[in-house]
Parts: structure tokens; C-alpha cells; sequence
């Protein structure tokens, strides 16, 4: 009994033929080039994120409440906290989506002084009675 082999003989250079990629080699390909895209956007996003200290004339709880609303709803701030005792709002944002001139200018909508930025005047009419700043009459 003779066993025989079905043996190819292969020119210089030519290699085996190709072969189509199997399922498995798919699958991981797109695993990879998935993976890659995903590590690329991650890194990207995470340097673009700033952190800033903001005066306001926020006295109450109240105020509190209303900035940090506002805020929440403003383009790009991912996180916003205010003191009441220092009245300083500490902001998160992305800067690629938000600068610090539009989330001062979100704050004065309310009707807050943020740092030098004053309030806008129908906001600041609209503030509750003890929301508004305290004026020395002499």
C-alpha cells in the first residue's frame, strides 16, 4: 500500500498562492482599526479639557442654583460648582467647544456679574430681591 502526496512544485519567488482572509482574520482587523479609532478620540478629548475660577456677585442659594443651571446647559462645561461664601463658580469645560469669554457672558444672561463682565440689565431686574448685589446708598 503506497500513500501518496499531491505535491506542488513552487517557482522562485512565487510564494503559496493567496489564500481569501478568513472570519476570524476580518473580525480582528476590524477589531483593530476600531480600537485605534476609539484610543485616537479618547486621547484627544482628554487634553482638551480646562478647568477656571470665575467671581460672581451670586449671594444666596438661590443664585447658586440659577448659575449653575445655566451652566449645565451651556455648550461644552462638563462640571460647574459655585461657593456661595467666595461666590466663585469653578468650571470644567471643553475648549475645543467653549472659551472663558462665552461662559462669562452665559453667566451674565442670568443676571450675574462674572469677574469684570457686568450683568445683563433685564436679567439682573428679573433676580429675586435678595439675589441682587447689596448697594451702599450715602
Amino acid at each position: 500500500m503506497a500513500i501518496r502526496f499531491n505535491v506542488k512544485k513552487i517557482e522562485h519567488g512565487k510564494g503559496l498562492p493567496r489564500q481569501a482572509p478568513t472570519e476570524k482574520k476580518k473580525m480582528r482587523t476590524t477589531l483593530l482599526i476600531l480600537f485605534a479609532t476609539l484610543s485616537m478620540n479618547v486621547a484627544f478629548a482628554q487634553k482638551s479639557i480646562e478647568t477656571v475660577e470665575i467671581q460672581t456677585s451670586a449671594v444666596c442659594d438661590m443664585c447658586k442654583e440659577t448659575i449653575e443651571k445655566q451652566l449645565a446647559f451651556t455648550k461644552g462645561v462638563t462640571a460647574a460648582e459655585l461657593d456661595v461664601k467666595t461666590s466663585i463658580v469653578t468650571v470644567r469645560f471643553k475648549s475645543n467647544r467653549t472659551t472663558i469669554e462665552d461662559i462669562r457672558l452665559s453667566i451674565n444672561e442670568v443676571g450675574y456679574d462674572a469677574d469684570d463682565s457686568k450683568a445683563a440689565g433685564e436679567a439682573y431686574q428679573d433676580l429675586h430681591h435678595c439675589c441682587k448685589k447689596v448697594r451702599i446708598r450715602r
